[in-house]
């Protein structure tokens, strides 16, 4: 999704479907609008991006954050605004990538979430809980347990690539 931004009066001079879609909002809303109006987020301290870029202070500006749309929604975005000009000009016009990455934050959020609620349930358990990757044959969690169980630290059974051997009964490793 694309717009084009008129760097002297801040006005959105030209947008593309994919921009007003992400935006919920039709074009002839958008060209009317000031940059201020749809990214107060990336505006601190009375500096802004497109600032920056009209005064050749930056080349490029990228960044996550959210967005309150024109219709009071609220969505994550990738935005990336770039000057269109000549290297010895000021530039006069920037262009405004953008991208709904909402569905990308919320999964990581929802991730973390339960990766938070894994771990504390592991946690609560009283034996030593482990996961070992069977591709890359090393462990990718030891709960801290290890230690006070069996003597062992995190670290210096992450190192050992064949401790989960030396914790099978023998008579089990050939089926293992």
């Amino acid at each position: 999704a694309s717009a084009f931004i008129d760097l002297n009066t801040g006005y959105f001079i030209e947008a593309n479907s994919k921009f007003c879609k992400i935006l919920d909002s039709p074009l002839k809303q958008i060209k009317g609008i000031h940059h201020t109006q749809i990214f107060p987020a990336i505006i601190s301290n009375n500096s802004s991006p497109f600032e920056s870029i009209k005064d050749k202070k930056t080349t490029e500006y990228s960044t996550k954050t959210q967005l309150l749309t024109p219709s009071g929604k609220t969505i994550w975005i990738h935005l990336t605004i770039s000057p269109l000009s000549e290297p010895n000009e000021m530039p006069l016009r920037a262009i405004v990538f953008l991208e709904n990455i909402s569905d990308k934050k919320n999964t990581e959020e929802l991730m973390e979430k339960k990766e938070g609620c894994w771990k504390s349930f592991i946690n609560t358990l009283e034996g030593i809980e482990w996961e070992y990757d069977l591709e890359n044959l090393k462990f990718s969690y030891i709960d801290d347990k290890i230690t006070s169980v069996l003597g062992y630290s995190i670290n210096e059974t992450l190192q050992k690539t064949d401790f989960w051997k030396d914790l099978i009964h023998h008579h089990d490793l050939e089926w293992v």
